[in-house]
C-alpha cells in the first residue's frame, strides 16, 4: 500500500482483550475499549479508521460521539448475517453510521442498499500471493482438492457425488466430512498444514471443487483464488457472494449448490476432458494475475481509500 501512497498503522487487538476473549467467537475480540483508547490518544495522526468487519467499528464509532475527530471511519468487508443476533446487533448498530464500504464483491454492495440503505460501498475484491502459488506440472490423474474451515462448505452432497466413483479424494479441513460406502477413496486431512504443505496439496490437484451451500458472505473465496493462481482446474457451487472472482464456463465449471447429480457430472465430465480442463485453468490464472494479484489489490485498495479520504471537489 505504501507503494501507492498509503501508510497503514496495523492495531492488533489488546492482549488483556486477547487473553479475555480466549475460547470466544473472533467477533468478541474486535470489540477492543483498550484499542479504542489508544485510538483516541492518536487520532490525529489519522485520515481513516479502517476496520476488520464490524466489531472494531463499535468503538470508535462511540468515540466519535464524545470527541470530534476528522478521520473517515470506513469497514473493510461484511459478514451478512439475519440469525446470529450478536453479530446482528453489531451490524445494526454500526453499518447506517460507517462512512464508508469497501466490500468484496457486488453482492455485498447491494445487500447494503437493500438491507441499510447504504450507497457508500466500494468494491474491491480479495487478492491471492500469485507469486507463491504458481501453475507447477498440472495432474490430470491426480485426486480431487477439497480445502477448507468454514460453515458454508458443504462436503455431504460432495461425497454423495463422488460415492460411486473410483477416485481419490483428499479434505483438508478441521471439520469431519461424514464418510459415505462407496468406490471414493477419502484421506482427511483435519490439522493445520503449512503454506508449503497446503501449495503441494493444491499441486497434487487434478481438479479443486470447492462445494457450497447458499450464503451470504464470500465462503471458498481464498481456496478458489489459491487454486486458480496454481492452474489448477476448478469446480465451484453457484453462490452470488462469490461471482465476482470467476467466468463461467471460461475460468471454472460452475454447478447448482446442494445438488449432488450436477456436481457428479462436472467432475466426470471435466476429467475425461484434460484439454478443456487445461484451457480453463489456464485461463483463471490470467485472470488471477490481472484481477487478484496482490499488487492488483493493492493498487485498486489505495485508489479507492484516497478517494475517500480526498474526495474529488464537486
Amino acid at each position: 500500500m505504501r507503494l501507492h501512497g498509503v501508510e497503514m498503522t496495523l492495531v492488533d487487538p489488546s492482549a488483556f482483550t486477547q487473553r479475555l476473549t480466549r475460547g470466544l467467537p473472533s467477533l468478541y475480540t474486535g470489540f477492543d475499549p483498550i484499542r479504542g483508547l489508544e485510538l483516541l490518544v492518536n487520532f490525529r495522526r489519522f485520515d481513516m479508521v479502517l476496520t476488520v468487519l464490524e466489531a472494531g467499528a463499535v468503538v470508535p464509532l462511540m468515540l466519535r460521539k464524545l470527541v470530534s475527530f476528522k478521520a473517515k471511519i470506513a469497514m473493510w468487508d461484511l459478514v451478512p448475517t439475519q440469525t446470529w443476533l450478536p453479530r446482528l446487533m453489531m451490524q445494526r448498530a454500526t453499518f447506517p453510521r460507517v462512512d464508508h464500504f469497501f466490500v468484496l464483491s457486488e453482492y455485498h454492495a447491494a445487500y447494503l442498499h437493500e438491507h441499510y440503505n447504504r450507497t457508500n460501498a466500494t468494491v474491491i475484491g480479495h487478492s491471492v500471493d500469485s507469486g507463491f502459488y504458481v501453475p507447477g506440472i498440472w495432474n490430470p490423474d491426480g485426486p480431487l482438492v477439497v480445502i477448507g474451515d468454514d460453515s458454508g462448505r458443504d462436503f455431504e452432497t460432495l461425497l454423495e457425488a463422488v460415492s460411486d466413483l473410483d477416485i481419490d479424494v483428499i479434505f483438508r479441513t478441521s471439520k469431519a466430512p461424514q464418510r459415505r460406502p462407496g468406490r471414493a477413496r477419502i484421506t482427511h486431512i483435519s490439522n493445520r498444514i503449512s503454506f508449503i504443505e497446503l501449495r503441494a496439496l493444491y499441486g497434487s490437484a487434478s481438479i479443486c471443487v470447492v462445494p457450497l451451500h447458499r450464503t451470504l458472505n464470500c465462503s471458498g473465496v481464498s481456496s478458489m483464488l489459491e487454486a486458480m493462481a496454481m492452474g489448477v482446474p476448478l469446480i465451484v457451487s453457484e453462490n452470488p457472494p462469490i461471482s465476482d472472482f470467476y467466468v463461467a464456463d471460461a475460468t471454472a465449471v460452475v454447478v447448482p449448490p446442494n445438488d449432488p447429480a450436477s456436481l457428479r457430472d462436472a467432475i466426470v465430465a471435466l476429467r475425461a476432458a484434460p484439454a478443456r480442463a487445461s484451457a480453463l485453468a489456464a485461463e483463471a490464472r490470467l485472470m488471477v494475475e490481472a484481477k487478484f494479484s496482490n499488487e492488483a489489490f493493492a493498487a485498486r485498495f489505495a485508489a479507492a481509500i484516497s478517494r475517500v479520504v480526498q474526495p474529488t471537489p464537486q
